[in-house]
């Protein structure tokens, strides 16, 4: 998905694991060392949630887990 809405723009590095470091407004995300790691582990808690979650709640957390956290913290709203 993310190749098909960046790839006008940056095809190269679209949906590609990142292999720099990242600052977005006051956030900085985990190293980029980190970065395998971190997606086995979310898509581990993904797939064990996945047939016992409905998908709307399961949504709502990938969200919150994947794009909230960087703008307001782990503390959430």
């Amino acid at each position: 998905m993310h190749k098909k809405i960046m790839f006008p723009t940056s095809p190269l590095i679209a949906g590609d694991l990142r292999l720099t470091e990242i600052d977005v407004r006051d956030h900085s995300g985990v190293s980029a060392e980190e970065v395998p790691a971190k997606m086995t582990e979310f898509v581990d808690w993904f797939n064990s949630h996945e047939h016992t979650t409905d998908i709307i709640s399961l949504t709502a957390e990938v969200h919150y887990r994947l794009f909230k956290q960087c703008c307001t913290g782990p503390e959430g709203i």
